[in-house]
């Protein structure tokens, strides 16, 4: 029996039709008390519960899986891997046959970003605002508003103070984003001060950051809690993302004013 390997993160094909009753011939791959693995068909594995022949019924079983949890699979070689269940969640949302992607952009304000991604735990959970907890917002400095808000999915408001140069930055821990898409949202309570000048950078170490999307004089936003979303060309992953300020915004001043920020593309767990 082959070692099972680490899987890091696979693409997959769904496939077209999914069998749901066992036949008795089915097997299952199992792992015994000196962590070896075997091959069971159904009808000897049934006939050895029932005859309590080697196997014991858990009092406890676990009916919802964690992130790091794994599954074993088979690849195309016919050798053994384990991969967690955050991994294969990835997978199947960025591999080829799945249409269901949820870091692709479909529009502005969409549930398929990776923020919101990251806030239901991969898909596994119901929504929560994902800051602190996979998603790690901070700014150059604090106007008025939370940072946190960037992230919370509703209308809110923040802003830096009038510095030139201000950002709001995102991280993802150990995990990376190769970007394609981002959106912007302008605060809710109040007009004016609409971004005008601004770049979206990435970075690996915090420190040095490439330039991934520039604007100059855009005008697009004139309204409170209007979206914005901007294509990206970049074939680097980052862990680090920011919006910076890079000129005066609708009225002036080099306050940054947000009220959301959403990324999309290939994301890739830790």
């Amino acid at each position: 029996m082959p070692l099972i390997k680490e899987q890091a993160q696979v693409e997959f094909v769904l496939p077209t039709n999914i069998e749901v009753i066992a036949d008795n011939a089915d097997e299952l791959v199992m792992v015994d008390s000196n962590n070896d693995l075997f091959r069971i068909s159904k009808e000897d594995f049934l006939s050895s519960v029932s005859n309590n022949n080697g196997f014991e019924i858990p009092t406890t079983v676990k009916t919802v899986a964690a992130s790091g949890d794994y599954f074993i699979g088979i690849d195309s070689s016919g050798e053994l891997y384990k991969i967690s269940k955050a991994h294969l969640l990835a997978g199947l949302s960025s591999g080829e046959g799945n249409p269901g992607n949820s870091s692709t952009f479909v529009s502005s304000g969409d549930t398929n970003g990776v923020f919101y991604y990251v806030g239901t735990t991969f898909g596994a959970n119901t929504w929560t605002n994902p800051s602190g907890n996979g998603v790690y917002v901070s700014a150059s400095s604090i106007g008025a508003g939370n940072v946190d808000t960037l992230v919370d999915r509703t209308n809110s408001s923040f802003y830096t103070n009038s510095i030139p140069g201000s950002w709001v930055k995102f991280g993802l821990g150990s995990a990376k984003l190769k970007c394609n898409y981002y959106s912007i949202k302008s605060r809710a309570d109040s007009a004016d001060y609409y971004p005008r000048n601004w770049k979206l950078q990435g970075s690996n170490d915090d420190t040095t950051w490439a330039d991934l999307d520039t604007q100059s004089n855009n005008s697009t936003l004139v309204a409170n809690s209007q979206w914005l979303s901007i294509p990206v060309t970049s074939d680097v992953a980052y862990s680090y993302f920011r919006i910076l300020g890079t000129g005066l915004n609708s009225a002036g001043y080099d306050h940054l004013v947000l009220g959301e920020v959403e990324l999309y593309g290939e994301y890739i767990p830790s």
